[in-house]
């Protein structure tokens, strides 16, 4: 199941940034090039840009690439590591819990409103936010499950940035 929620999470992605990226070459040329802005992809961009900031930060979740401040962490493979590293997994997925609540209510209380170029409902973009958030929430939980019940959590051999 992890391995499906992953994929589609970098299929997701990946279509977002291309999508983005697309869009924003497309914006520039027009507006500089051709002299003729085409507003919609200003707008199309905006939203390829929410999908690929939330689901760019699951993506970080699930990988376990948070920031970690490394003078506190205590040596890999003891307890105080595993406390630590359970503890912050937990906090952060609460954090993300209360954000996927509060976007999510957002979303739909936004949702009559429409995009001012292509009309759409603003939850198209919006709803880039509580998906992202319970993605995020999800991995957060499992990584702090793992932290708990093995000696070494699965994280990549660099931790942070």
């Amino acid at each position: 199941m992890w391995k499906l929620l992953y994929k589609l999470e970098l299929i997701t992605g990946a279509i977002a940034l291309s999508s983005f990226s697309v869009l924003i070459v497309v914006g520039v040329f027009t507006r500089y090039v051709m002299n003729f802005p085409v507003a919609w992809a200003e707008e199309a961009s905006l939203i390829a840009f929410a999908w690929l900031l939330f689901i760019g930060g699951a993506i970080c979740a699930q990988e376990n690439t948070h920031v970690i401040i490394e003078i506190i962490m205590p040596e890999r493979g003891t307890g105080q590591h595993r406390a630590m590293e359970t503890g912050a997994s937990l906090v952060a997925a609460m954090v993300c819990a209360i954000m996927t609540y509060v976007s999510f209510r957002y979303t739909v209380e936004a949702a009559p409103m429409m995009t001012a170029m292509l009309r759409l409902s603003t939850a198209v973009y919006n709803s880039a936010a509580p998906a992202g958030f319970a993605l995020m929430t999800l991995h957060l939980l499992r990584h702090g499950y793992l932290a708990f019940t093995r000696a070494e959590p699965d994280h990549p051999a660099e931790n942070g940035i």
